[in-house]
């Protein structure tokens, strides 16, 4: 996003995080970006949220198979098909890693991000 002729490029960053914290790595990856951080309790609206903050790319925590993030990641790619979004599994499984693709994510991380 640029403000004016002299002030950078940001990358607009939203985190839907399972807990506190949990996306840490994801948001020390990209100091230069702009980093927004919801709760998967709370995701009430965050298409709109998405919309009107410009956000650029999602990185979404799942917690199991019957995570809400797969519910949000749906919602997301119904509203925003091109905005790329990555799912971030807690053990690298074959359905879970079907499911996050299913319900519309890009690509896929495994905890830990390091």
């Amino acid at each position: 996003m640029s403000n004016g002729p002299d002030e950078p490029i940001c990358f607009r960053l939203l985190l839907l995080e399972a807990k506190p914290e949990s996306l840490a790595v994801a948001r020390n990856s990209w100091p230069e970006a702009e980093i927004l951080a919801r709760s998967l309790d709370q995701v009430q609206g965050v298409t709109d949220q998405i919309s009107r903050e410009k956000v650029q790319m999602i990185i979404c925590d799942l917690t199991g198979d019957d995570c809400p993030g797969l519910n949000v990641l749906k919602q997301i790619r119904r509203v925003h098909p091109q905005l790329p979004l990555v799912a971030v599994l807690p053990e690298q499984t074959f359905t879970m890693t079907l499911s996050a693709f299913r319900n519309g994510a890009n690509d896929v991380l495994v905890h830990p991000l390091d």
